[in-house]
């Protein structure tokens, strides 16, 4: 067993993981480095929130972009992608979700990214997954020692989170949502953004607008 101990927020934490990965032996890369933010955007620090970005946008980008030549070069290899369901929460305005901003835009790049990145890689043996579970059972909810989450909240077993990613990854799932049964819910997701995208297309104001 190998274990490399490195600040993802940091550039010489990411820049060791980084030329690790590059040696090209790693067949599934997990990016699973966790950040938690909840509070108003106005009472989030700066250089916190630049933290956040640095761990959930910068090193996904930089690790997958490091594994991806040897995978491709082998014809074979997996990416998984830990996003969340808080991604796709931007439309939602309950007064019980918590305050997210920086935390679920930069969970819906994960997202997108991999969604993205599944489709360049089509055909080439290599697979990509956004994991995107709710409620886990670990640490990431606990501040300073004392538990945030809302009593009645679901939240599931990690090893259950596991085991969805992997039997997700050999369905070619893309997006895996561990407690999601219909999948034709995600699957309107798309429709609706492949209407919308349609729709908005124009080279003409909409009536609205003028």
């Amino acid at each position: 067993m190998e274990i490399i101990v490195a600040d993802l927020a940091q550039s010489h934490g990411l820049d060791m993981v980084e030329q690790r990965i590059q040696a090209g032996d790693v067949s599934l890369l997990v990016n699973n480095a966790g950040f938690q933010t909840y509070m108003p955007f106005v009472d989030l620090s700066i250089d916190r929130a630049q933290e956040e970005v640095a761990v959930q946008v910068t090193a996904v980008m930089r690790l997958s972009h490091a594994a991806l030549p040897a995978m491709i070069a082998r014809g074979e290899g997996a990416i998984i992608n830990v996003s969340s369901l808080l991604c796709f929460s931007g439309s939602l305005k309950s007064p019980f979700m918590p305050k997210r901003s920086v935390y679920a835009a930069t969970k819906a790049f994960i997202t997108m990214f991999s969604e993205l990145l599944a489709a360049e890689l089509q055909g080439k043996g290599i697979l990509v997954q956004a994991l995107c579970p709710a409620v886990v059972r670990t640490e990431f909810h606990d501040i300073d020692g004392k538990p945030v989450l809302r009593p009645n909240v679901p939240v599931m077993e990690p090893g259950d989170v596991v085991n969805a990613s992997l039997a997700g990854l050999r369905q070619g799932d893309t997006i895996c949502i561990p407690a999601l049964e219909q999948v034709g819910k995600l699957s309107a997701v798309g429709d609706a953004n492949r209407a919308l995208f349609d729709a908005g297309r124009g080279a003409e104001l909409a009536p609205r607008y003028r």
